[in-house]
């Protein structure tokens, strides 16, 4: 029998870079020295339910999803300049949106400047990347101000990052307008969002630290002020060997003329290491809108039934799951069941269910 030879036998990550055996891949700029290529595969099981004291009982969520779909590359010139780019196909029909595009240089040591779309240094928990959070879903106080507000999330702009031993800062000055890499949309003033963080990490035998504070002022185009908006917030992820702490509160301040408000919310998040492939979750966390924009359950519980035709101004979620880490991160399984209440003048509701999620990265 007739050996073949293949142009192209065989396929491998190697480091984060792909490698091809018997056949020659090049990139169309010359002076490009590396590529990477990256993907995120996240399929999703849900069984929500509302029960409201004040309206009748929606309908039940119970179905199959693929919560993210994502597809990118970053190429990395011999000069050191890198251009990466993500996107995403997780709309109902699978249709593509942009995640992350953006180009970084080094200015100096330990320094990184970018230009281009993506996350403001707004939030903890929001930055942590979905592959890395230990809960199936973020908590409803980052899902108020991110998802429901609108403050913080992706912004197209300048990003600044530098860190020294410990310290870290992070800084952007972007447009006003979250989810556009068009320009501000309909914005009346024109103004730049400005963001920032400050924080300190490091790690000794037994002991890990990720801890900092940030703030952000936004303009006319978020959903929680005809005007000027202040956010900020302080944070601290810990871990003492087998036990984390994870601690996160974010408030601001809203200025709609006459109703200034100041909402604030916090999640506490302890986990414990069963051992390298199985740990442990439980988080509380709490919620007052202060009149500024009323909670709605199906932005801060992802997607919930909600039969209600009036918003919330307190709740309190708890959740308890855990993680299975069949090859780390790369290949897991999260699943959690959580309970939120919602109170309001005019009634209450509670949101209970069971999410579960498997990840493949590559």
């Amino acid at each position: 029998m007739k050996s073949l030879k293949l142009g192209i036998i065989t396929s491998a990550l190697l480091c984060g870079s792909l490698v091809l055996i018997g056949a020659e891949f090049s990139a169309k700029g010359k002076s490009t020295e590396k590529i990477r290529l990256n993907g995120r595969i996240q399929a999703q099981f849900e069984n929500l339910k509302t029960e409201d004291s004040a309206a009748a009982d929606p309908a039940t969520v119970n179905h199959f999803m693929m919560r993210r779909i994502y597809l990118g590359a970053k190429g990395t010139l011999m000069s050191g300049v890198t251009g990466e780019i993500n996107t995403q196909f997780s709309g109902s029909k699978g249709e593509a949106s942009l995640n992350k595009a953006i180009i970084t240089v080094k200015p100096h040591e330990g320094g990184k400047l970018s230009f281009g779309y993506t996350k403001l240094p707004v939030g903890y928990e929001e930055t942590t990347s979905s592959s890395e959070i230990h809960t199936v879903e973020r908590s409803i106080v980052t899902r108020y101000f991110h998802e429901q507000l609108d403050l913080g999330g992706h912004h197209l702009g300048i990003h600044y990052s530098t860190g020294a031993g410990p310290l870290y800062l992070k800084g952007s000055i972007t447009n006003d307008t979250q989810k556009s890499v068009s320009g501000n949309t309909g914005a009346e003033d024109n103004v730049f969002a400005v963001s920032g963080r400050a924080g300190i990490k490091g790690s000794t035998e037994s002991f890990k630290y990720d801890a900092g504070v940030y703030g952000a002022r936004f303009g006319d185009e978020t959903k929680a002020s005809e005007d000027e908006t202040i956010t900020f917030g302080a944070y601290a992820d810990l871990s003492f060997g087998v036990f984390g702490l994870e601690a996160e509160v974010m408030s601001g301040n809203f200025d709609n003329g006459s109703t200034d408000s100041s909402p604030i919310g916090y999640h506490i998040m302890p986990s414990l290491k069963i051992n390298d492939h199985f740990d442990i979750v439980a988080r509380y966390a709490h919620l007052d809108g202060d009149s500024a924009k009323d909670i709605d359950i199906s932005d801060t519980s992802r997607k919930a039934p909600d039969g209600s035709a009036g918003d919330y101004v307190e709740a309190n979620s708890y959740y308890f799951g855990g993680n299975w880490y069949i090859d780390g991160h790369n290949l897991k399984v999260t699943a959690g069941y959580e309970m939120a209440e919602y109170q309001a003048d005019a009634g209450d509701a509670d949101v209970s269910g069971l999410r579960a999620r498997l990840q493949l990265l590559f």
